[in-house]
């Protein structure tokens, strides 16, 4: 599931690059819809501020752009 700050939207389904959905916690729920299915949640780089709390789903990998480049901090 791609994940994108930029460009992205989470009305997208995130399957492609293309049309990534916009916050980490929208990749996850749609990792969590594919029961028995080892997914990754693929974050470009970006400043993200996300709602707590984000729930990996089990055999669920997230993948950084970036180490420098994606930054992802709590929200109010």
């Amino acid at each position: 599931v791609y994940v994108s700050e930029q460009i992205g939207n989470d009305e997208n389904d995130g399957r492609s690059a293309a049309a990534p959905v916009r916050s980490i916690k929208r990749a996850c729920q749609i990792a969590s819809e594919s029961v028995g299915v080892k997914e990754s949640v693929i974050i470009a780089g970006g400043n993200y501020i996300e709602d707590n709390p984000i729930s990996i789903p089990p055999d669920c990998s997230i993948i950084g752009d970036n180490l420098r480049l994606v930054i992802i901090r709590p929200g109010c």
